[in-house]
């Protein structure tokens, strides 16, 4: 699927291209991007280790971002960040917290444990 597409893709460009700058010299086989050449199995390369997400925000959310890595001298990426990971560590709190209330209510005390049996 990726090598059909990148043939239309080249054959668009090389007609773009050939009506703008016609040819005054021989002519060169395009060479396609990298990721053209993908068997479709295999990812495209990244260019950093991390991934990469892009977030569009209001300006006052944004303006609150800046402020917060201007204060404590790191990058707004840094904050963003860290303010996922730490949204992220509250909604596992609240699921889990759900998930415990839910086992109690089903939990029969007559045939619980003892904290003594248990932790010695």
């Amino acid at each position: 699927m990726h090598q059909a597409w990148g043939t239309a893709a080249r054959s668009i460009a090389g007609i773009a291209m050939a009506r703008m700058y016609p040819p005054t010299g021989p002519l060169l086989p395009l060479v396609p991007p990298k990721w053209y050449t993908l068997a479709g199995t295999e990812e495209p390369p990244m260019p950093a280790r991390n991934s990469r997400v892009n977030v569009v925000l209001e300006k006052p959310l944004y303006e609150a971002v800046d402020h917060l890595a201007k204060g404590e001298g790191v990058s707004r990426s840094t904050v963003v960040r860290d303010l996922v990971k730490e949204a992220i560590e509250i909604r596992e709190d609240i699921d889990l917290g759900r998930l415990a209330e839910a086992r109690e209510k089903t939990l029969r005390r007559s045939q619980a444990l003892p904290h003594k049996d248990l932790w010695g």
